[in-house]
């Protein structure tokens, strides 16, 4: 699997579907960043493009993709995952969720780049890949990521399994 293979999985197995269609639609054609309005954001080599132009590492990938596409933040509201987030970080009162709304932002960003760096842990098998998680990519070569099987030891399924379902 190639890097951006290893993301789109990460997003099909622990997204639902509507924040799976979020990302796809705020990554596709409505990024919010300057630079990528006469141009795509994502192409086929979205994310192994991005690393090895700009020399970072797999596991930076999801802060990197909040700074390169602002508008998941901006329209974090679009998201179904945010009123989970907010309620499990805040509990249900109206204040709290006044003051979730203005600082959520880190809460936001947070829950998405530790879900991304666990997944990566407990699903890629780093023994079997060249690449390691915490090296940066280089311009012009090519790395091939597995996932870890079902009945491997150190394989652990997400821990928060979501279906394709609505919240």
């Amino acid at each position: 699997m190639t890097a951006t293979q290893v993301f789109l999985t990460f997003l099909r197995e622990t997204c639902t579907l509507q924040e799976y269609l979020f990302f796809g639609r705020i990554i596709s054609s409505d990024c919010g960043n300057r630079y990528f309005r006469k141009r795509p954001l994502f192409k086929k080599d979205f994310v192994e493009g991005y690393l090895s132009r700009n020399n970072r590492h797999l596991a930076n990938f999801m802060t990197r993709l909040f700074i390169l596409a602002p508008n998941l933040i901006k329209k974090r509201h679009g998201n179904p995952r945010w009123g989970w987030i907010v309620k499990r970080h805040t509990g249900s009162r109206i204040e709290q969720m006044r003051w979730s709304d203005f600082r959520g932002k880190g809460i936001y960003l947070n829950y998405y780049r530790d879900n991304w760096y666990s997944w990566l842990c407990h699903r890629i098998d780093w023994d079997e890949t060249e690449k390691r998680m915490h090296s940066p990519f280089k311009k012009g070569e090519e790395y091939d990521f597995k996932l870890l099987k079902k009945g491997d030891k150190r394989y652990k399924p997400y821990f928060i399994r979501t279906t394709w379902a609505r919240l």
